[in-house]
């Protein structure tokens, strides 16, 4: 239980900015695979409260500035990890053209101008299907695309090969056996399956199949899958989910 208790934690401190304490390091391969298993419960948490916030927050404000001032407080909660992902991965696709090192270019501290304004485009559109969901009440959209997305990258671990540096990446595709990839796809669709009944298998086979296509594209472009694409995924993942509550 403490190991579980731990891989709990540990989620929380590796993929949100929420305060986490930990008495004694338990580094076991259970705590490993709690580690993943929780990574897509994490970003579930991190929706709620934004959901929570918005209700608070449209008791006082217009109900449109209370989305958006959520949508950001629920970027801000996982410290706009995966944001930084795409915009490492949109400069080192674009680097790729030029016959650059792609993995150096990814791992310099500054960022390229093409990347920045990728991602400010795609924070637009975000937002804007976030605040769109939240102010028509559809949480359950919202929510399920937090845990989807997260869900995702257990395709891209389980078929991919990993670039050896990359230390968090390969340590969650070593705890992914079979027995918890398939516990997990089931765990979190019957949770989806719950809030959103039979849109739940339209939207992980929607999920599976952006995420093979994305991590085969990817591949091929760059060469290597790393922990940046897996946030890059993680982004476009959720932008799909939220787009198909929209749709529907």
């Amino acid at each position: 239980m403490r190991e579980i208790l731990y891989g709990l934690k540990l989620s929380f401190s590796y993929f949100s900015i929420l305060p986490v304490k930990f008495k004694d390091i338990i580094q076991t391969k259970k705590s490993d695979k709690a580690f993943l298993f929780f990574i897509p419960f994490v970003g579930g948490v991190l929706s709620l409260l934004a959901i929570m916030l918005f209700t608070l927050l449209s008791r006082f404000f217009p109900p449109f500035y209370a989305a958006v001032f959520s949508g950001v407080f629920y970027m801000t909660l996982y410290g706009f990890l995966h944001l930084e992902a795409v915009i490492d991965t949109v400069d080192a696709l674009f680097a790729s053209h030029s016959g650059k090192d792609v993995y150096k270019i990814m791992k310099e501290p500054t960022v390229g101008a093409v990347g920045v304004v990728f991602v400010v485009l795609f924070l637009m559109l975000k937002m804007t299907a976030v605040s769109y969901l939240l102010t028509k009440d559809i949480f359950y959209g919202f929510l399920t695309a937090a845990v989807f997305a997260r869900l995702s990258i257990i395709f891209t671990l389980k078929y991919f090969d990993i670039h050896p540096k990359s230390v968090l990446a390969n340590t969650l595709k070593n705890s992914l056996s079979k027995e918890i990839f398939f516990f997990m796809i089931l765990f979190y669709l019957l949770f989806a399956f719950i809030l959103t009944g039979i849109k739940a298998l339209f939207v992980i086979a929607l999920s599976f199949l952006l995420t093979i296509v994305l991590s085969s594209c990817l591949k091929k472009k760059t060469g290597f899958i790393n922990g940046d694409i897996l946030g890059f995924i993680i982004e476009m993942n959720e932008f799909l989910v939220l787009n198909l509550f929209l749709a529907v």
